[in-house]
């Protein structure tokens, strides 16, 4: 049997290393924790429907996806398959796909 990906709308911010960063994705509702040593940051992201998977790491670079409108469902997708994977979606009045960071 043959199976097509069915077109999907995703929100998701690209974890850089930066505080600010998780102030955004914590602003958006991710349910993400970071862990300070000097200047670098750690992420860990509550993964899966409700955090069924637990926490697992965000590695620098990686997108922290979600489907759009569920707050629920967030997963870690690395940055080479997240650009082969998505596109931008048209920009919206007043949205935010005006950087890399952010699709």
């Amino acid at each position: 049997m043959k199976f097509i990906s069915k077109p999907t709308t995703v929100e998701a911010i690209r974890w850089n290393g930066a505080s600010s960063t998780v102030d955004r994705m914590r602003d958006a509702n991710m349910p993400v924790r970071g862990l300070w040593t000097g200047e670098r940051t750690d992420l860990t992201l509550l993964a899966g429907v409700d955090g069924a998977q637990g926490r697992v790491p965000v590695p620098l670079g990686h997108w922290v996806v979600r489907a759009e409108g569920v707050l629920n469902d967030h997963w870690p997708v690395e940055d080479d398959y997240f650009r082969d994977k998505y596109a931008a979606a048209p920009r919206e009045p007043g949205g935010c796909n005006d950087t890399e960071e952010q699709l």
